[in-house]
């Protein structure tokens, strides 16, 4: 639902005007229509005008997604999202031919060359900055496919080089191949989950690891983390303690969660 809150008068020189600003989007669930109506009730009386979607199909933040009550099954679709990061980057820089690719990252992802490497203009450091910030938010909401080779590529943004440039262009050509996949998710019930937690030691150029981390909730993976480790370890025994750390209290408010 999308809210407009009270109106909000300010002094100008001409006198006071009223203005009117969003809030935000929010999504309510409830397994009562009661509940929710309840909720809805109060915020029209805060915010008095606010607009309420309660259809089996939303686009929420450039989410669409669909509830589809046969199947028991939920669809988030990013196509348009993606379509739109593409399609810009493509604009920008048509000399780049986004060619299709069967793998968001080659086996190199990982390696850097701090010598050789040629630094990237302020504007292609600019668009490269933006276009990964976009796709983060697609890899953790929609494509888990893609998180890996995006988690690496966040801790590049503050001085990339020709070959982050290079894997940013591999990321892109293998989703304009790859645009019409969805996440759906379906679960028959939420007492089992089962987490899987690995750490990977010395992945990066700076000898930290790297973690990751996927939550199993009845047929489908519903939660995924793929991120570089903050401190160095000597050992993957090390890393792996520390993939451990760094995800217990996501286990922990999942638990309560679901509970």
């Amino acid at each position: 639902m999308d809210m407009i809150p009270a109106c909000i008068t300010k002094k100008t020189n001409d006198g006071y005007v009223t203005v009117r600003t969003h809030v935000d989007d929010l999504k309510i669930s409830s397994k009562s229509v009661r509940q929710l109506q309840m909720v809805i009730d109060d915020l029209k009386n805060i915010y008095q005008e606010i607009t309420v979607h309660k259809e089996l199909s939303h686009d929420y933040l450039g989410m669409i997604m669909t509830h589809d009550h046969d199947k028991q099954c939920i669809t988030i679709d990013m196509q348009k999202y993606l379509l739109d990061c593409v399609s810009k980057f493509e604009e920008e820089f048509p000399e780049e031919k986004l060619k299709p690719v069967a793998t968001p990252a080659t086996n190199s992802l990982f390696k850097v060359r701090n010598d050789n490497a040629i630094k990237l203009s302020k504007e292609r450091a600019k668009i490269y900055h933006s276009t990964v910030a976009k796709l983060l938010f697609v890899a953790k909401h929609a494509r888990p496919d893609i998180i890996l080779t995006v988690s690496f590529l966040t801790t590049r943004v503050k001085c990339p080089d020709s070959d982050d440039w290079k894997k940013l262009v591999q990321l892109l050509g293998y989703l304009k191949s790859t645009i019409p996949l969805c996440l759906t998710l379906s679960c028959v019930n939420l007492k089992d989950s089962t987490w899987y937690i690995d750490g990977s030691y010395a992945t990066h150029e700076d000898m930290k690891g790297h973690s990751g981390a996927i939550l199993m909730a009845g047929n489908c993976a519903v939660l995924f983390k793929s991120n570089k480790q903050k401190i160095n370890t000597r050992s993957s025994t090390e890393s792996e303690l520390i993939v451990i750390d760094d995800i217990l209290p996501t286990i922990q408010w999942t638990k309560n969660f679901l509970s």
